[in-house]
């Protein structure tokens, strides 16, 4: 069935945009290939942990990071306003700009700890690989994840709306989308729970891991993202309390 003019433009900005919105995915290959690489190599070579030992290393990251993640507290507002003020260096800067801009310096101290923990309990220096992977990948970062998704979505609109104009753009689409999933082992069956998600049992089964050491991993790869959650969660409720406060 023929199309109309104004959906053929449609089609055309459909299958125009295609490579661009796929570039992003596409610069981070070698940034992930390399995490991925360095994640194979310790999975094959891991002595693992006692669940003790795990459950122990994961509330001591949890307090060492208490330390350094600011209270989302209207007190803790007034005296960063006076802190500001008083500190040549940082005078003029606007405390919304002061607070997102210590989320990298807090990112970087949990990366100190993950070393520190991770030197007698390995799974934590997994944990900071893979957790690097899923900030390259998610919402943290450019959602790479969802940005691969959105592409299925075009390529499916193409394919069901555009009247069967453009089969050559469709195959190469469809090939290129396809080698970006697999570049980056994200997981592309719409149908799987794991969908637009890094594969890492993929890697497990690679190395051989049980059952017990896959949750371990797991468990420490959570723990990790949780504190970046935490990070950007704690620090986007204090920026709500000083415009509620400050700023009406």
């Amino acid at each position: 069935m023929a199309i109309l003019p104004v959906e053929r433009s449609m089609c055309n900005k459909m299958v125009y945009d295609f490579d661009g919105l796929l570039a992003p995915a596409r610069a981070a290959k070698g940034a992930v290939r390399n995490k991925k690489n360095e994640i194979q190599s310790q999975l094959n070579v891991l002595t693992s942990s006692s669940q003790s030992a795990i459950n122990s290393a994961v509330s001591s990251l949890t307090s060492q990071m208490d330390d350094i993640i600011p209270t989302a507290t209207l007190s803790d507002m007034r005296e960063l306003e006076r802190f500001i003020e008083q500190c040549e260096y940082l005078s003029g800067l606007s405390p919304i700009a002061a607070m997102l801009g210590a989320i990298d310096s807090i990112y970087s101290k949990l990366d100190d700890f993950l070393d520190n923990i991770g030197a007698s309990v390995p799974e934590f220096n997994l944990g900071k690989l893979a957790s690097a992977i899923n900030d390259l990948l998610g919402a943290r970062g450019p959602n790479i994840s969802d940005l691969l998704k959105n592409l299925d979505k075009l390529i499916n609109c193409v394919e069901l709306y555009c009247g069967g104009e453009y089969p050559s753009q469709l195959s190469s689409m469809t090939t290129a989308l396809g080698q970006t999933y697999t570049d980056l082992n994200i997981t592309s069956d719409p149908l799987d729970t794991n969908y637009g998600l890094f594969d890492f049992n993929s890697l497990y089964s690679t190395a051989g891991l049980d059952v017990t050491q896959i949750g371990q991993v797991n468990q420490v790869i959570s723990s990790v993202d949780g504190e970046k959650d935490r990070t950007r969660s704690t620090i986007n409720s204090a920026i709500d309390i000083y415009k509620e406060n400050f700023l009406t």
